[in-house]
């Protein structure tokens, strides 16, 4: 399957003989270069039935990797795509930093449609519990999650959020009040500038 990923990385729309039919093609930038993918693959020559029924196709069967490959000779970029892409741990990292930067670092809007809420919290339990599972923490990180979801709130974290709730809209009302006085103020000096022309 790594292989698989890694061939789409350096040949970004080419179907191969691993791909399912289905399969659709973004036009990225490829994030590998042929020098780097001939370093980490060799060309065994060995290819699969389906290249012979599709002419367009790669056939991915004929690479393994290189036997010459070491980590000395991967520069850091290269040793991060590969981590991304081949690593459960790396990818569930990734997952969390992504939707960090989508919910909170860089959010573009303040609120969370229903369905955006259940995919970023089903996408981050299964980060999650993948890092868990690393540590051997799988069970004790479920029942946290389970606990997250199914406890009831906090009766001081409900009246501290209400209190940050009620300031912002005092906060916004004293903001529409000084924005109202500024337009009739405006309006006034207008007139006035308007009479004293006639």
């Amino acid at each position: 399957m790594n292989i698989h990923e890694l061939f789409h990385k350096r040949h970004v729309a080419i179907p191969c003989c691993s791909c399912s039919p289905s399969m659709t093609f973004q036009r990225t930038r490829s994030a590998i270069t042929n020098q780097e993918w001939n370093l980490l693959f060799d060309t065994v020559g060995v290819k699969c039935s389906n290249q012979i029924v599709v002419s367009n196709m790669h056939c991915i069967c004929q690479f393994n990797a290189s036997q010459t490959l070491s980590q000395h000779n991967i520069h850091p970029e290269l040793e991060n795509t590969i981590l991304k892409l081949c690593c459960p741990t790396m990818k569930a990292l990734e997952v969390l930093r992504q939707i960090r930067n989508t919910i909170y670092g860089h959010a573009t809007k303040a609120f969370l449609t229903d369905s955006e809420y259940i995919q970023y919290k089903e996408d981050t339990e299964i980060a999650i519990l993948e890092i868990a599972k690393l540590c051997n923490k799988e069970m004790e990180f479920l029942k946290r999650l389970d606990d997250l979801e199914n406890r009831p709130l906090d009766e001081m974290i409900v009246k501290q959020k209400l209190s940050i709730l009620l300031e912002n809209i005092n906060r916004e009302s004293e903001i529409q009040k000084v924005n109202a006085y500024i337009e009739q103020d405006r309006e006034n000096r207008e007139r006035k500038r308007n009479t004293n022309i006639f």
